[in-house]
């Protein structure tokens, strides 16, 4: 799994670098012209794994990098573990440039008079712990579209998952809003009255457990439909 991971970061160092600067510089555009910092930090930290969880799909199946593997003492079960583990590396990677990213920019805001730069650009008005918050949330729904759509793609690939996950996808959020939605919005306000700000962190952290969890399923189910795969 180790050598699958590093193979993983290697290969795709250039483009996750790319990536990495795209994402920087559309948040710091989001964030000047729509005058809101967390709104920045979100888009940053889901930006660039949702982008990265395709393109080494892609570059797999681009150059050829899948038959290639089967050459290698690898099992097929450490390729798709590795695959998980270096998704989730490039996720935590993005949410501590976000909120990185986040910080400097409310330091510039706090440095420049409040006709240039509103409040909700500032840090103060903040704080690091909610741009965490944000940012945390945000990756949240990532990890949950990566359990969903990664199985998919390790047993069909890029090409032909690409047809399948879109549907995966909205089925399954539409599902969990049929089924879920109504108690959640009736958790939350009540949560939200009685603990105040720490209900969200509490959401935050429940949440947060649930998509590792399912994560984490989603590679076990993942690496048995690789093993599956006809090339």
């Amino acid at each position: 799994m180790k050598a699958m991971m590093l193979s993983d970061l290697v290969t795709s160092k250039n483009s996750t670098l790319q990536l990495l600067g795209v994402a920087a510089f559309v948040g710091v555009f989001i964030a000047v012209f729509t005058e809101q910092l967390v709104t920045a930090v979100g888009c940053i930290a889901a930006m660039v794994p949702f982008m990265y969880l395709f393109s080494a799909a892609a570059y797999d199946e681009q150059n050829g990098w899948e038959r290639f593997r089967l050459t290698l003492p690898l099992t097929r079960r450490q390729v798709a573990y590795g695959r998980y583990a270096s998704m989730a590396i490039v996720t935590v990677a993005s949410l501590l440039m976000a909120v990185a990213a986040g910080v400097v920019v409310g330091l510039v805001a706090e440095a420049l008079p409040a006709d240039v730069a509103s409040g909700h650009l500032r840090l103060s008005e903040w704080g690091v712990p909610t741009l965490l918050l944000v940012g945390t949330f945000a990756q949240t729904v990532i990890l949950l579209a990566a359990a969903l759509s990664m199985p998919v793609i390790m047993r069909y690939g890029m090409t032909k998952g690409s047809r399948l996950i879109p549907v995966v996808l909205v089925l399954a959020f539409s599902f969990g809003a049929a089924f879920f939605g109504t108690g959640i919005e009736q958790m939350f306000p009540a949560m939200a009255f009685q603990w105040g700000e720490q209900a969200l962190y509490l959401v935050d952290i429940v949440v947060g457990v649930i998509a590792v969890v399912l994560y984490c399923a989603s590679a076990v189910v993942a690496a048995r439909l690789y093993e599956c795969r006809e090339f």
